[in-house]
């Protein structure tokens, strides 16, 4: 219900979502990967599914073998 709310607002603010799972950031702009603190890839869920091996193996686990590369 949060992500629907944001996305009704008629402007664009600047929100930070601190989630586990990728269909709570899948539609952000910009989606940052943390692992142990550290920063492992910044981009558009397309961005990193397509380049970013960590975030390829959580989609995995989540979604099953299926990559959804857009």
């Amino acid at each position: 219900r949060v992500r629907e709310g944001i996305k009704s607002l008629d402007y664009k603010p600047i929100t930070f979502i601190v989630a586990q799972r990728i269909s709570a950031v899948r539609d952000a702009d910009k989606i940052i990967l943390l692992d142990e603190g550290e920063v492992m890839g910044v981009g558009t869920h397309s961005e990193l599914v397509n380049s970013n091996e960590i975030y390829r193996e959580i989609y995995k686990s989540q979604y099953g073998s299926e990559v959804d590369y857009e």
